[in-house]
């Protein structure tokens, strides 16, 4: 699957760990959106959190590349298809009607 200009998406790190998300943030490379104390469960002083506050509901998206069927996309679509409420696409996941 390309990007909307037709190339193809560049590959990026590999991320099998939540350890190997945590490094990527703290190397400056990547930032995450999580639950309120989902990083209480981690010690790590190089990385703070900043709460989002006052933030209406949105559409969530989970793009893949095509054939990804690593253990973290799909406990992430797990978790999605488990908190996410409304009409689902074809796939199971809400979409946006």
């Amino acid at each position: 699957m390309g990007g909307p200009d037709g190339r193809r998406a560049p590959d990026g790190p590999l991320v099998e760990t939540v350890e190997d998300k945590l490094e990527l943030m703290a190397a400056g490379d990547a930032v995450a959106i999580t639950p309120a104390g989902a990083m209480a469960t981690y010690n790590r002083p190089d990385l703070t959190t900043i709460p989002l506050e006052g933030l209406e509901p949105a559409h969530v998206v989970l793009a893949t590349r095509a054939g990804d069927r690593s253990r973290l996309v799909t406990a992430f679509r797990t978790a999605a298809q488990a908190h996410l409420s409304g009409p689902t696409d074809a796939g199971g996941l809400p979409s946006h009607g």
